[in-house]
């Protein structure tokens, strides 16, 4: 067999081609990877402390940031507990591809074997993550602006942009980027060659001109994401006044409907206004709420919708790890809670799928790559890790004397999490399958 195939042979010889496999595979693999790099990455380390391999459900807990509210006047007053949170991070996505031996040998000897296998391998592993990402991002943010079934222009970026500096994301430290829909990039790139020289619109969309996108990276990507809307219909209101916490009790919808609101699914109460998080005033714009789960309505029309963010108007308090009450006055996030009736509005049209822009500061998501536990001194598998990036990838091999096979698989295993949602926005724009 000619020196380098993956057919029978020696456990060092298997050893030895696997490395090479995995190192060449992780260079692709890195290159192939989008949105990853522009994420944190930070909490990988803390993975690390607990052992060296890894398996799904391995988590840790992030602390939350600890906000405060400031005091007029000279004498000292309104003395503040800190209000210590965490979230959760768990790993939980693992990804391979699976190749057989008659394959490969058929290739292997061919100069462009990386171009016929190992790069569209890793591209589709690459694809997974970013996808992965990408979800976590768009299933959690509250956040947003556009109109549905609009087309995307520069416009609607100047508008998000001013949204979130309204609620103190910070924009001009370089670490915003937004994932577009290669659909709504052509609408984009359109708009801009009725203002621009054809030649100018590329170096303009990559920020280097006054512009809306002048701050933010975008990213281009054939993953995108796409939403549909619940199957909403009737007239939902809030029932019962001063609701607060994760969930609101909803009356008015259509009776028995499953599926009247999805996961991921938007909506804004009637006098329930979004505040900024540093100064906790008003910006004048209707907080969006995020359902976390589907809801179905009852026979009557009802239903408790699990929500993002917590509606506090400043009052709510917790306990801190003695029991005291603490408030949570620092953490508010709307205006006043809302009154019994007041009217709901979906964004989005019922049973409709829509194409979203994703913006997010660098610290809203929190991805980490992490090696795959494998049993010890296992000569075929072997697992390298990037030393800048952290990404880790495996390559595993076992030969089937039954049917005479030797197969080598590529793992990913990671996470993604959207841990700080104030620092992310969606931009609603066409149906998902207008141009």
């Amino acid at each position: 067999m000619a020196a380098g195939t993956l057919g029978v042979g020696g456990a060092g010889n298997r050893k030895l081609l696997q490395t090479k496999l995995a190192a060449k595979g992780l260079v692709y693999l890195q290159n192939a990877l989008g949105i990853s790099s522009h994420v944190y990455q930070g909490h990988r380390d803390q993975f690390g402390k607990l052992h060296d391999g890894h398996a799904i459900g391995d988590t840790i807990s992030i602390p939350k940031p600890i906000r405060f509210v400031t005091n007029s006047g000279r004498v000292a007053t309104n003395r503040q507990g800190i209000v210590e949170e965490n979230t959760s991070f768990t790993i939980n996505r693992q990804e391979h591809v699976w190749i057989g031996a008659n394959a490969i040998e058929k290739t292997l000897n061919m100069p462009n074997f990386d171009d016929l296998v190992l790069k569209p391998a890793m591209q589709a592993l690459a694809a997974k993550v970013d996808l992965s990402i990408h979800q976590a991002l768009m299933r959690n943010t509250y956040f947003g602006s556009g109109t549905p079934g609009n087309a995307l222009a520069t416009g609607g970026f100047n508008f998000a942009r001013a949204a979130m500096m309204k609620v103190a994301v910070p924009m001009d430290d370089g670490n915003i980027c937004a994932v577009i829909d290669p659909f709504d990039m052509a609408s984009l790139e359109g708009e801009m060659k009725t203002f621009f020289h054809e030649r100018l619109v590329q170096t303009a969309v990559q920020g280097n001109y006054n512009s809306p996108l002048a701050t933010i990276t975008p990213l281009e990507a054939a993953q995108a994401v796409t939403h549909t809307v619940g199957s909403h219909g009737g007239t939902p209101l809030v029932a019962g006044a001063n609701q607060s916490g994760n969930s609101l009790n909803i009356d008015g919808g259509t009776n028995s409907t499953t599926g009247f609101l999805r996961r991921g699914d938007t909506f804004t109460i009637a006098g329930v206004f979004e505040v900024n998080i540093d100064t906790l005033e008003s910006t004048g714009r209707l907080q969006r709420f995020v359902v976390t789960a589907d809801v179905s309505t009852s026979g009557s029309g009802a239903a408790t919708v699990p929500i993002e963010p917590e509606m506090n108007d400043g009052t709510l308090t917790t306990v801190d790890g003695e029991g005291n009450p603490v408030s949570k006055a620092a953490y508010q996030t709307v205006s006043a809670l809302p009154a019994d009736n007041a009217a709901i509005t979906v964004i989005g049209n019922a049973d409709t799928e829509y194409r979203r822009v994703g913006l997010f500061h660098k610290n809203a998501v929190t991805f980490a790559s992490v090696p795959i536990q494998v049993p010890a001194n296992d000569p075929n598998s072997v697992t390298v890790t990037h030393p800048e990036t952290g990404i880790s990838i495996t390559v595993s091999g076992d030969f089937n004397i039954l049917e005479m096979r030797d197969d080598t698989r590529f793992d990913v295993l990671w996470g993604a999490k959207l841990i700080d949602p104030r620092l992310s926005h969606v931009i609603w724009t066409r149906e998902a399958l207008a141009a």
